[in-house]
């Protein structure tokens, strides 16, 4: 079975959080867990990477909601040539007040940042 929402922990200070255009609801659910798994088990602040490229049909903020609750996040990175990625960042830093919510156009800038961060 193919996940919708495919998540890269193996790099050394970022998660990568890759949503597909069509969501399958438990997948959001196992991809919350994992990250805060990943995020409990980190040595150091972490920071998340979200594409949202593909346009997903799902209120994504929702779900991110969740994982900015933990205190081990350095910042988050939407990405996305798209309103919906625009929308949830800025719905994300008015919902959690987070200075450290920002917004890409590509996935390459937003890594770079991420690793430079």
């Amino acid at each position: 079975m193919t996940k919708s929402i495919i998540i890269n922990t193996k790099t050394a200070n970022h998660i990568i959080m890759i949503w597909n255009e069509i969501i399958n609801s438990g997948d959001v659910d196992r991809a919350v867990r994992e990250i805060e798994q990943h995020l409990i088990l980190a040595d150091e602040p972490v920071t998340i990477v979200v594409d949202l490229s593909a346009n997903p049909r799902y209120a994504v903020h929702n779900a991110m909601s969740r994982i900015l609750k933990n205190d081990n996040i350095k910042g988050l990175r939407i990405v996305g040539d798209n309103k919906q990625a625009v929308i949830t960042a800025s719905v994300l830093q008015g919902l959690t007040r987070r200075k450290d919510i920002e917004w890409y156009p590509t996935l390459n800038r937003a890594v770079a940042v991420a690793r430079n961060g």
